[in-house]
């Protein structure tokens, strides 16, 4: 096995935070496309965009090569914020229901994460 769950659950927070900090929540574009493929796999998708000056995703991929996830994290850690993600036992699991819930002005679907504030609640079973 070359990863852990843990390796493959960070990469899938940092993927997370850096599209959470560049698209615009609900962009159907974008949430759509984490449900299905999985945020790791946009994320590279929309860097690689980044090259292709009139594909949808350009401005997307790059602004995404001015984020540095681990540093957001780090800043936002400093402040009492979290980034909860669909793998933390907090997501609420009502969210999931988004992605089947339709459009409104061009937005829905699940978010990609959360920004909270404060400590991490102890929970049971989602």
């Amino acid at each position: 096995m070359s990863a852990t769950t843990s390796d493959a659950d960070e990469a899938d927070r940092l993927a997370r935070v850096k599209l959470s900090c560049t698209i615009e929540p609900g962009d159907l574009r974008v949430t759509g496309l984490v449900s299905e493929l999985g945020a790791s796999k946009v994320l590279g998708y929309l860097e690689a965009a980044a090259e292709v000056e009139p594909h949808w995703a350009f401005s997307i991929g790059r602004d995404l090569a001015h984020v540095d996830a681990s540093r957001v994290l780090e800043q936002a850690e400093s402040r009492g914020i979290r980034f909860l993600t669909p793998a933390d036992a907090e997501w609420p699991n009502r969210l999931g229901a988004l992605r089947d819930a339709g459009a409104l002005h061009d937005r829905g679907g699940e978010p990609v994460g959360l920004w909270i504030r404060g400590e991490a609640k102890a929970t049971s079973a989602r």
